[in-house]
């Protein structure tokens, strides 16, 4: 995957890919710890909506996972992520976000 433009607008990305395909990009959160139940856990930055499912991705466009759970506050949730990759306790305090 190839990325040819990467555009900012508060906290939304909008990547133009190789094909002409084009993904939108949203700030999920911060990476706060590794779970025992093997899951990334993230404090969502803001109130929104958030589908089970929903693949994540460090800012370098690198898909760390998909949502699994959602839980906590309805004014503060956070996120369970079940990591893709080999060493997920690395990206423990980063930021992560969506790919829609």
């Amino acid at each position: 995957m190839k990325i040819h433009s990467l555009s900012l607008y508060k906290n939304q990305f909008s990547a133009v890919l190789d094909g002409s395909e084009e993904e939108s990009l949203e700030r999920l959160g911060k990476i706060l710890h590794f779970s025992k139940s093997r899951s990334l856990i993230v404090k969502c930055d803001e109130t929104r909506f958030v589908r089970m499912g929903t693949r994540a991705c460090d800012s370098k466009l690198k898909e760390i996972g998909k949502v699994q759970d959602i839980f906590g506050p309805v004014s503060a949730p956070y996120l369970s992520i079940r990591p893709a990759i080999s060493s997920p306790v690395k990206y423990v305090g980063r930021i992560v976000y969506s790919i829609d």
